[in-house]
């Protein structure tokens, strides 16, 4: 249930504020993407009908036709490609500008693993609940930090605030910053997309779940083992 209180607080801890931000600089980077893509469609629209004067002179040989008809097939599924992406980020958009800060407040707050949702300048922090993973080793309570207009994944910052191996945060995370590994492709469409819930979602379940070979900061097991509580 949100009461009228947290509703209050929604607009006094800056989230409205923030998401704004967030999502300015998401639509923008959208924009940018439509004009190049519509830029490009238009040179391979004008390459379509250079084939087809081509193909129109009946004194080209047969060989030499076939050879226009398959550059020119090529580059209508260019087209094609192009005209489906557009319209798949004006949907993306849309989605941003019908997003709904106070819905989305209340999404995140009851998020079975989030325990808070502050605004400090320009960071939104979502704590989080004790982590354990599957196999119910404990990980720790988090802190993940997201600035509005950091246009990178890798730029996001994890921290653990009950345990720690040297540097490691978690042993895909080394001093805050995560190795975000085969979650990267699904964290940057949804932070793309300004999908700030799929995005935090995500983290944790990444935090959760994430499993290591040698490519990790240390070894799952050597960070279970070795980890120190925070003083």
């Amino acid at each position: 249930m949100c009461s009228q209180s947290k509703r209050s607080k929604l607009m006094n801890n800056g989230f409205s504020h923030w998401l704004n931000v967030y999502t300015k600089s998401r639509r923008s980077v959208i924009n940018d993407k439509i004009k190049r893509l519509i830029n490009e469609k238009k040179v391979f629209l004008n390459r379509i009908k250079e084939y087809q004067k081509k193909l129109n002179n009946k004194r080209i040989s047969k060989l030499t036709k076939i050879l226009y008809q398959t550059q020119k097939k090529e580059v209508k599924q260019y087209v094609i490609n192009k005209s489906r992406t557009i319209t798949e980020l004006k949907a993306s958009k849309q989605n941003i500008l019908n997003s709904n800060p106070t819905e989305l407040y209340k999404l995140l707050l009851q998020h079975k693993q989030i325990t808070g949702v502050i605004v400090d300048n320009d960071k939104l922090i979502i704590s989080t609940k004790l982590l354990k993973t599957q196999q119910n080793q404990v990980l720790g309570r988090y802190k993940i930090i997201l600035r509005p207009t950091k246009l990178h994944i890798e730029e996001y910052e994890i921290r653990n605030l009950d345990y720690r191996y040297y540097d490691d945060d978690h042993y895909h995370v080394q001093n805050g910053h995560p190795c975000l590994g085969e979650f990267r492709d699904i964290l940057s469409q949804y932070d793309k997309c300004a999908n700030l819930r799929l995005v935090i979602d995500s983290l944790i379940y990444f935090l959760i779940n994430a499993y290591t070979y040698d490519d990790s900061h240390c070894s799952k097991t050597q960070w279970n083992r070795s980890k120190r509580k925070i003083s």
